[in-house]
């Protein structure tokens, strides 16, 4: 039986949450590119009744979010990648 880690957990949540997120960004970003472009046409409604504004809205807000999250990511795992990074120069210094 295992046991909860709140560690883990967080880093799975926190993950799960980038996916989610970034996924969002780019979805967004690829929803503004197919919408109407040229004079007057961004007030148009595009897609659940949103105009290409509202959708840059959207994306400018869920890319702050993600930004937000990934920084939490990166502190949390900070040990972790300084050790991978330490590991992988030592590797490589010693290949060459």
């Amino acid at each position: 039986m295992s046991r909860y880690n709140p560690k883990i957990y967080f880093r799975g949540v926190i993950g799960l949450l980038m996916l989610i997120i970034w996924s969002a960004v780019l979805t967004t970003g690829i929803l503004m590119w197919l919408a109407p472009h040229g004079q007057g046409r961004g007030s148009e409604p595009f897609l659940f009744n949103l105009t290409r504004h509202d959708w840059g809205d959207l994306h400018l807000y869920l890319a702050l979010t993600a930004v937000v999250i990934t920084i939490i990511h990166v502190v949390a795992d900070w040990k972790i990648f300084v050790s991978s990074l330490k590991h992988m120069v030592r590797s490589h210094q010693g290949a060459g």
